[in-house]
């Protein structure tokens, strides 16, 4: 899978910015993950739920996991990528998940899809969903 905007898309931004770092930019980064389904029923994924556990130093940790939340943290959230279209999957199927975060000079944000069980739809394309202002 390919995303639609290469790293040398030179587009505009829909707040009308200059988009010359997208994909590239300072704080763009990619990542794929690949999943198999555990569950004896089949069961339908609506989206994935996004955690992360930080060491500052040694035991000190900031964390967003439910078994280890980080006591009075209020400046970092859990993340939900919702799919748009619920996928049914069976036991045994694999799962890959393709994610991007893409910077601008201005803002930030995420892009999401499926390339297994089956081929979703770029999530969130351009962050016309949700972005946040640097």
């Amino acid at each position: 899978f390919d995303h639609p905007a290469s790293p040398s898309s030179n587009s505009s931004g829909s707040d009308g910015e200059e988009d010359t770092t997208l994909m590239g930019g300072k704080y763009s980064r990619y990542a794929l993950s690949e999943f198999t389904m555990q569950s004896d029923d089949a069961v339908v994924l609506h989206g994935f739920a996004g955690y992360f556990t930080c060491i500052l130093y040694k035991d000190i940790t900031l964390s967003t996991v439910p078994s280890s939340h980080s006591p009075g943290m209020f400046s970092w959230f859990p993340m939900y990528l919702p799919i748009t279209t619920p996928i049914l999957v069976k036991r045994g199927e694999s799962i890959t998940l393709l994610l991007w975060r893409i910077s601008t000079p201005t803002r930030v944000w995420y892009e999401w899809c499926l390339s297994k069980p089956t081929v979703t739809s770029v999530q969130n394309a351009n962050g016309v969903s949700f972005s946040v202002r640097l």
